[in-house]
């Protein structure tokens, strides 16, 4: 077995496609129980989400690689073509935020620690 070959890395791709998801389960449900206080911040919601995208995407990558039967060329397309879309969406999502991000997290970290 060598490094390149992908059935050798199925346990990892598995743990690697599991962490994601159970993260995903882990924030959701700190979203659910805290919703009230987490909607009190502007653009706390949109950085919730992001979370969450960033986490399914991973994820989902990890599934592709799973896959059964791919060649090498076609997994790495579809890698590639995976993560320009992930990155377009994520870049485009940036620059509409603009500046602001910054201090929205901060205000929320100064307010988490008043608590």
């Amino acid at each position: 077995m060598s490094g390149y070959d992908i059935a050798g890395w199925a346990g990892f791709l598995a743990v690697a496609a599991g962490v994601p998801a159970m993260l995903t389960g882990l924030i959701f449900g700190a979203i659910s129980i805290n919703l009230a206080r987490i909607l009190e911040f502007p653009r706390l919601p949109e950085f919730a989400a992001e979370t969450i995208v960033q986490l399914r995407a991973a994820m989902i990558i990890s599934l592709i690689a799973l896959a059964s039967g791919q060649s090498a060329l076609v997994l790495g397309v579809k890698l590639a073509v995976g993560g320009a879309i992930l990155w377009i969406l994520q870049t485009s999502r940036a620059r509409s935020n603009g500046c602001a991000r910054s201090k929205t997290m901060t205000s929320a970290v100064q307010s988490s620690r008043s608590y």
